[in-house]
């Protein structure tokens, strides 16, 4: 396997200055990482790690040389495959840079960089073993089966990949296997074959790509069918199948799911109702992806263009709405624009009051065509007086009863809601030419109070003042122009001067006054009653009447001596000009004489509030703040006067207003909450100022200024959940923020900024809907986390962010898996029931929160003895088994198996069937009749074990309509054969055999299957002398010794072995064995005595018989073959091999020695002792034979000289040695030298010297 070697070589620690922050801590947690060509992208490499004890941020990047790879954090990762065929570089060195809060302030040698040498090696195709017994290594080359460039090559004993790179797609002529003959020498004279096949498996190495489309210009019409074929496109991928084999998807452009395409194809065609108004193209991007199982995938944009079709009427929206016109509206006011459009026929309530005058716009159309084309509009009914008039932009206004049009304007009549026009219904039809849509707008005339009551006169009334109470004074009746509501609403008498309000009474409904107290002259003789009409709009009419009453003066003790007169104010009295006056009365009878008297009468003048507080700046007041002005800000001091002497003003509100408080004294108006633009763009505060009896009204208009506010997510964690799998372009959540600015400001707009989620999701950014732009696979990931901002449409922006956790949930797609998938059992049909005789082992990737990775085990049929636990996955036999149960060879004629069930939708003879076996019966074993199966003759497993039966049902229709289906027949076996043994058997065995030797192997074949040809093998007798030296292992038939043999002692063996099948019963064949032992030299020569004597004269001739030897061997052939000869390992047989011989082949003397010739030779020896009679054949001789000695001529006798020394070869008295002096040159030695001669005094040889 290539592979990369990463060696990391830590060049340089970020120093840091003390001062600002700590060095940080490396650690690197992989200093070398392995590579194979084939580890995929993304697969992390080695990781470091770096701490700081500030608490910096430390990041990494990939500085230099990483072309194929990328930083993920701390972690080293792939971002490229690898190839060592086509690298031309087989060492990549990868920098990797650490950054920190203070690298900007660092120079660059204060930086730290990581080194990697990454290094390949080589892949390993097949180890090969060799060995020779005459040397100690093999050299081995590829001798053929190779490519021309050498795929392969030679490393050691393995076989290994060469840099030439191999071709999957070029080796389907050789099935993809590459068959490499190996020899194997260890010298030139002696070599070794093997064979090698190299599969070479598929790798998706190239992406699909060379897109086309056809036709190559797309454009359709938008009212095609759905189904309707657009366009084909076609991509290529140079892989071989299945990896090659393309399929196609729409990725992107499509977000409707309006366009669909044929996986195999590649057909586009139309999924939906295809829309010019919604969509006048698509960019369809189309990905080819091919079929690996890391498939790799290209894409091409195919732009599919939408002709417009007049399809869509006019479209008028929204479907209601209410619009409230004032009647006294001037000419042109708009009050309600209308929208949108929609495609049904709508109403519009408008309302007018009835004053509205010419020219006053009463509502909008707002309608358009989707194909793009410019509506017209028309009133086709409810305006039958012509009030109305409808432009072409469709704006309805008041004109002067003909119909006007001017920039695109509806104008109507002024219309009177007091004349008994309080409604209209217009139908105004919009069309585009072809199609129209009829709106119809109904417009309510709202009343408008616009006339004041009034009283016709001021009549004066005379009471007599004994009327008694309950007498009618007066009806008094005002008039209004208006209609009901606004008609006169009631009467009420406001003020009566003299203090006279109790004295009268008035029906509020009819104006009828009624006295309510007695009237006295004397006390008061007028009064001035106010009444006061009030309408339904809340408009009001007073006027003063005076009643007065008969003058009657009392001059007796009823009035008490009181004088009452009514007198008559003559002018109108005002507390401000005069406070006070002095009146001086003559009150006189009219006795004769006439009596009077002088009375002086004090009138002080009480202040009456008459003057109604007048505001300044005609009561209407306009202001503008920003909508974030503080609190208990000052916005406005109204002011008022009042002329009244005296009087003081107090300020306040018509009703309470929220967040507005006013100052009774001053008038200050301060704010208490915080305005708010979004809420309220306005506020009119209708601002009172009273002298306590009298009020009147100022409006503040105060305007808000909007002023950006930050937008506020509906909440800060959205918590949705996802099933996995979910398409591309699925929902996930919708996040929602608010902005309560108006216009552009308070447009929002929707980005994902970060989150592990990044790459799985999208988010629209203008409806905040959350997408998925992944699969998603919840056994990569359970949770991702995004960051969502929120901006306005504010410069500069202001936004807000939110968290969306996203949950993922466990689908069941991913199916059990069974480890390993398929697997084989052999089991006997004898097993008891309820024998466990596997338990399976599988696995789910899904999780189990849901239970989605619990499974149980279920058999797919149970036409089948065994049984499956359910959660520990045991298969367990569940009734006894038998072999032959599919069909046994033993069946009788006419035997059922099986049945073939057919069925055909139609009716009659087209769903009559006929079922025949058309195929894999030759010999006609089986017959079928409507479908069920039958033996036909006598079945033989042993001549067909299997049928491939292929049954054919055909209907009786015209045409002949036909299905097939091929049924299986195993047979089954009985024990019907019995075992034979393959020859006839005879083996030779050295007698040297080890105990539990080999001796030879017996086999047997038996023409049945599974247990009945399961074979079983014995000695059932020893027909030999002695005990049975041998063994059988029943299984397999190898007989060894269990004693040791002796050919000395027997030769031959004679056994009979059985073989017997494992049948019931069982079925057996015997056979007779013979058991040679051959010879092992394993006894040595033995001579016939233990030893032999025998005696030569000395000097006999040569030739000379001396002595015969005799030796037997028990052995046999050339074991038994005795040689003799003379042994010369000793030194008296090597003195004996000088002199005598010895024939090897009779042992005539001259030998003592016997040898057999056997292998190895065993030898034996035997003491022959030879005398030899001695002659006197040797002189005497000295050794040595000169001596040279000196003595003193001072010496004494008999002092020694030297010692001779002389030796016999002979024995006996011939060898005995006797030393004399002999005398010479007349010199008689005898006088002066003496030597001993007697052997018997042992000084035979001793020279000594003497004078006689």
């Amino acid at each position: 396997m290539d592979k990369f070697i990463l060696h990391i070589f830590f060049f340089g620690l970020c120093k840091w200055n003390a001062v600002y922050s700590a060095s940080p801590t490396i650690s690197v947690l992989a200093s070398t990482a392995s590579i194979s060509e084939t580890t995929a992208i993304g697969t992390s490499v080695l990781s470091i790690t770096a701490s700081d004890s500030d608490g910096d941020t430390v990041t990494y990047s990939v500085a230099s040389g990483g072309a194929k790879f990328v930083m993920n954090g701390a972690v080293l990762t792939t971002s490229d495959t690898f190839d060592y065929e086509t690298s031309s570089d087989r060492t990549h060195n990868v920098v990797i840079r650490k950054h920190c809060a203070m690298d900007k302030i660092l120079s660059s040698s204060l930086k730290a960089y990581y080194n990697c040498q990454l290094n390949i090696i080589r892949i390993s195709v097949k180890n090969l073993v060799c060995s020779d017994a005459d040397a100690t290594a093999c050299t081995i080359s590829i001798q053929s089966g190779d490519d021309a460039t050498n795929k392969f090559a030679i490393s050691g004993t393995s076989i290994v990949t060469s840099a030439n790179a191999i071709d999957y797609e070029s080796l389907a002529g050789s099935n993809y296997v590459y068959t490499l003959i190996v020899v194997s020498s260890s010298d030139s004279i002696s070599s070794a074959t093997a064979t090698v096949y190299v599969t070479i498996t598929a790798v998706n190495e190239i992406t699909p790509g060379t897109f086309s489309t056809s036709p190559s210009t797309i454009s359709i019409a938008e009212s095609v069918s759905i189904g309707t074929s657009v366009c084909q496109v076609s991509a290529t991928d140079g892989d071989t199948e299945p990896a090659g084999a393309l399929q196609y998807s729409i990725v992107a452009g499509d977000t409707n799911g309006d366009f669909g395409i044929d996986a195999v194809s590649g057909i586009i065609y139309t999924a939906k109702t295809i829309d010019y108004e919604s969509h006048t193209s698509y960019p369809l991007t189309v990905q080819a992806t091919d079929a690996a199982s890391s498939p790799l995938s290209s894409s091409a944009v195919v732009t599919v263009t939408i002709t417009n079709v007049n399809d869509n009427p006019p479209i008028c929206t929204p479907n209601y709405g209410i619009v409230s016109l004032v009647e006294t509206s001037t000419a042109g006011t708009t009050k309600h624009p209308l929208l949108g459009l929609r495609y049904v026929i709508y109403q519009r309530i408008v309302p007018l009051v009835e004053t509205s005058t010419a020219g006053t716009t009463v509502h909008t159309l707002s309608c358009s065509d989707a194909d793009g084309t410019t509506p017209t509009y028309s009133i086709t009914s409810g305006n039958s007086d012509g009030i109305f008039a409808v432009s072409t932009s469709g704006v309805i206004t008041i004109d002067t009863g003909k119909f006007r049009c001017y920039r695109m304007l509806i104008v109507v009549l002024a219309v009177d809601y007091d004349t008994g026009a309080t409604a209209y219904s217009l139908a105004v039809q919009v069309t585009d030419g072809t199609y129209s849509t009829t709106v119809t707008v109904a417009v309510t005339i709202t009343a408008s109070n616009e006339a004041t009551p009034s009283f016709s006169s001021n009549p004066t009334v005379n009471l007599a003042e004994d009327s008694s109470v309950g007498t009618a004074v007066y009806t008094y009746t005002a008039s209004d122009s208006d209609a009901a509501p606004h008609g006169i609403a009631s009467y009420e008498i406001t003020t009566v001067t003299n203090s006279g309000i109790t004295f009268f009474t008035i029906d509020h409904s009819s104006g009828a006054i009624q006295l309510a107290k007695t009237l006295d002259y004397e006390s008061q003789t007028t009064y001035a009653i106010t009444v006061v009409a009030t309408d339904g709009g809340n408009l009001k009419c007073g006027t003063t009447w005076y009643p007065t009453y008969s003058n009657i003066l009392y001059c007796n003790n009823k009035h008490q001596g009181f004088i009452k007169l009514l007198q008559r104010l003559l002018a109108t009295l005002d507390y401000e000009t005069t406070t006070s006056y002095s009146l001086e009365i003559t009150v006189s009878d009219s006795a004769s004489p006439a009596r009077s008297t002088i009375v002086q009468v004090e009138i002080t003048i009480t202040n009456v509030n008459e003057a109604t507080p007048v505001f300044t700046s005609s009561g209407l007041y306009s202001i503008t703040f920003d909508e974030d002005t503080a609190t208990a800000t000052t916005l406005v001091t109204v002011s008022a006067s009042d002329t009244d002497t005296g009087d003081t003003i107090v300020y306040g509100f018509v009703s309470a207003y929220t967040g507005f408080v006013i100052i009774p004294s001053t008038g200050v108006i301060l704010l208490t909450e915080s305005l708010n633009y979004e809420t309220a763009t306005t506020h009119s505060l209708l601002t009172t100022a009273t002298d306590g009896t009298r009020t009147t009204t100022a409006t503040v208009s105060l305007t808000v200024n909007d002023v950006n506010e930050t937008p506020v997510f509906g909440s800060a964690l959205y918590s949705p959940t996802i099933d996995e799998n979910k398409a591309i372009g699925s929902s996930v959540v919708q996040v929602s923020a608010s902005d309560v600015d108006a216009s552009t400001n308070g447009v929002i707009t929707y980005s994902l900024v970060s989150g592990d989620g990044s790459s799985y999701f999208v988010i629209d950014a203008s409806t905040g809907v959350i997408t998925t732009s992944a699969l998603l696979d919840y056994e990569e990931k359970t949770e991702y986390n995004l960051i969502i901002r929120a901006a306005d449409g504010a410069s500069p922006s202001l936004s807000a962010t939110c968290l969306v956790n996203i949950t993922v949930n466990d689908l069941n797609d991913n199916a059990p898996l069974f480890i390993p998938n398929t697997f084989t059992l052999i089991i006997n049909e004898n097993v008891t029931t309820s024998t466990v005789i596997k338990t399976l082992d599988a696995a789910d990737a899904d999780s189990s929160v849901t239970n989605n990775n619990v499974f149980e085990y279920t058999l797919t049929t149970n036409t089948i003895p065994f049984s499956v636990g359910t959660t520990n996955g045991q298969v367990t036999t569940n009734t006894a088994l038998d072999r032959e149960t599919t069909a046994s060879e033993e069946a009788p004629l006419n035997t059922y198996l099986f049945t073939i069930s057919a069925c055909d939708i139609d009716e009659g003879d087209n769903s009559r069937l006929t079922y025949i076996i058309s195929a894999g019966d030759s010999n006609n074993d089986f017959k079928i009749e409507s479908g069920v199966i039958f033996t036909a003759k006598t079945l033989d497993r042993e001549t067909i074990a299997v049928y491939n039966l292929v049954i054919e049902v055909s209907d009786n229709g015209s045409p002949t309509n036909t299905a097939t289906v091929t049924a299986t027949v195993t047979i089954s076996d009985i024990n019907d054969n019995r075992p034979s043994f393959t020859t006839n058997f005879a083996f030779t065995v050295s007698e040297s055999l080890a105990i539990n030797g080999n001796v030879g192997t017996i086999s047997a074949s038996d023409a049945d299957v599974g247990v009945n040809a399961a074979l079983t093998y014995s000695i059932q007798q020893y027909w030999s002398s002695g005990t049975n030296p041998f063994t059988i292992i029943s299984s397999t038939g190898v007989i060894s010794i269990g004693s040791s043999l002796d050919r000395e002692t027997l030769d031959t063996y004679h056994l009979l072995v059985r073989v017997a099948d494992g049948g019931t019963p069982s079925l057996s064949s015997d056979l007779n064995i013979t058991v040679s032992v051959s010879d092992v030299n394993d006894n040595a020569p033995v001579f016939g005595n233990l030893s032999y004597s025998g005696t030569v004269v000395e000097g006999a001739i040569v030739g000379t018989t001396v002595l015969t030897v005799s030796a037997s061997d028990a052995d046999a052939g050339s074991n038994a073959i005795i040689s003799f000869s003379i042994d010369t390992a000793s030194s008296g047989g090597t003195t004996a091999d000088q002199y005598f011989t010895m024939a090897s082949a009779t042992g005539v003397i001259t030998v003592k020695q016997a040898t057999d010739n056997g292998s190895p030779q065993l030898t034996t020896s035997v003491s022959i002792y030879v005398s030899v009679t001695d002659i006197n054949d040797n002189n005497p001789v000295f050794s040595p034979t000169f001596y040279d000695s000196e003595i003193s001529y001072l010496v004494t006798c008999s002092s020694s000289i030297t010692t001779l020394t002389a030796t016999d070869a002979d024995s006996g008295d011939n060898g005995a040695v006797s030393y004399y002096i002999i005398s010479s040159d007349n010199i008689n030695f005898d006088d002066y030298f003496e030597i001993g001669s007697s052997t018997d005094t042992g000084d035979n040889g001793a020279v000594s010297y003497y004078i006689k």
